[in-house]
């Protein structure tokens, strides 16, 4: 018995290190991307403000650190960096690092950033790093009102190639120890892939389980929590500037990103008939929702953009209410579509009112848009350098 034991830590093992190699491997290739009512029972679906205390106590506060230890003795930390409320959602930021089991001989960044935002009736999951054992998604809900056994959602979600994927996930069980543990399993349609989280209240996700593919075999890899300390933040962010204060202007901070955040189509071709209407009615609509969630903080700007992309991020920092925009000009230029990607160069002039102060700005952008579905939707937005953008 305790020869197969360590057999089959052995393999695991080796699993994990062929794992983190293709990690490796696929990283050398690639550029990095950024990243109420206290009478409210755990299954009332009232909603306080914007965002349900039902489900923000799914959460601890502040300080809290992680630590998890799981397969082949993989192993990483986290800490809450801050803990904000915008936008009708609360956001906890989480800064962690996974333990390099090359002995730091690989070269990688074992830092990664999670955020877990208390929106509505939701606590959605986005994630930034390379090697965090985590969901094979940058965005995810992890768990949906009501609390209830049975309870069933699905989403559409961009992988990182760029395909949608239909995920359905359900709460599966709901267990105590010292605590209301919630089982929740995320399928994705068409795949046998799966992930498993238990989120225990008051300690966010106790347990993280999905399966890898690798030579034609399927393995499920794991982590769990090993200790929750209440006391202390064991990792600490690097001084940056706090993004979250700037002076975004109109449209956010997509001016200052690198122009090759969005990849540019190799062999774009002219819209056919009806996507050249479609990804011009879409401009025009999400500058038309761009005005109302600037001027009157209207959330129906999310029903124009990738729940996953620089346009979704612009918007979560974005310091609506505190200036009127209009817009002078659209004019919408190139256009190229390849699969379900899109580039659209536009020209616009927008006319920004502050107390004491009116500007006329233009900008030359270059817009990536996304087919999800049967519609097309911003994911991101720069400055387009090439036709006149700074």
């Amino acid at each position: 018995m305790i020869e197969n034991r360590e057999e089959q830590t052995m393999k695991w093992k080796r699993v994990w290190i062929v794992v983190v190699m293709m990690i490796l491997i696929i990283l050398a290739g690639c550029t990095r991307q950024g990243l109420g009512d206290p009478t409210a029972t755990k299954n009332d679906e009232q909603i306080i403000g914007m965002y349900s205390e039902a489900l923000d106590e799914l959460m601890p506060q502040m300080p809290t650190s992680w630590i998890y230890s799981g397969t082949a003795e993989y192993n990483h930390v986290m800490s809450i960096g801050e803990i904000y409320e915008t936008m009708g959602q609360k956001i906890y930021r989480i800064y962690g690092e996974v333990e390099d089991m090359t002995g730091g001989n690989s070269g990688a960044d074992f830092r990664f950033e999670l955020a877990y935002s208390v929106l509505g009736d939701s606590i959605v999951q986005s994630k930034k790093g390379q090697m965090l054992m985590d969901s094979d998604y940058d965005k995810i809900i992890l768990i949906k009102l009501p609390l209830e056994i049975g309870n069933t959602w699905s989403e559409n979600i961009i992988d990182n190639e760029g395909n949608s994927v239909k995920i359905t996930s359900v709460i599966e069980d709901i267990s105590e120890d010292e605590g209301t543990i919630y089982t929740v399993r995320y399928s994705a349609k068409g795949s046998e892939y799966y992930e498993v989280r238990e989120i225990k209240e008051g300690s966010g996700v106790v347990h993280f389980e999905k399966v890898l593919f690798y030579d034609g075999d399927m393995f499920p890899v794991q982590y769990s929590l090993f200790k929750l300390n209440r006391e202390e933040t064991l990792i600490v962010k690097e001084e940056k500037d706090n993004e979250s204060v700037k002076d975004l202007g109109p449209f956010g901070d997509a001016t200052t990103i690198e122009l090759d955040t969005i990849p540019q189509l190799s062999e774009g071709n002219v819209p056919n008939e009806d996507d050249l209407v479609a990804l011009n009615d879409l401009i025009m609509e999400f500058n038309g929702a761009w005005v109302k969630f600037a001027n009157d903080k209207d959330m129906g700007i999310l029903e124009f953009v990738t729940n996953d992309g620089d346009a979704y991020e612009i918007i979560q920092k974005f310091p609506a209410g505190t200036m009127t925009l209009s817009f002078e000009l659209i004019d919408i230029g190139d256009i190229k579509v390849e699969g379900n990607r899109a580039n659209l160069h536009v020209h616009e002039i927008i006319k920004k009112v502050v107390p004491e102060k009116t500007e006329m700005l233009e900008y030359f952008w270059l817009y990536e848009a996304r087919k999800i579905g049967d519609q097309w939707v911003v994911h991101s937005y720069v400055s387009d350098a090439k036709n006149g953008g700074e």
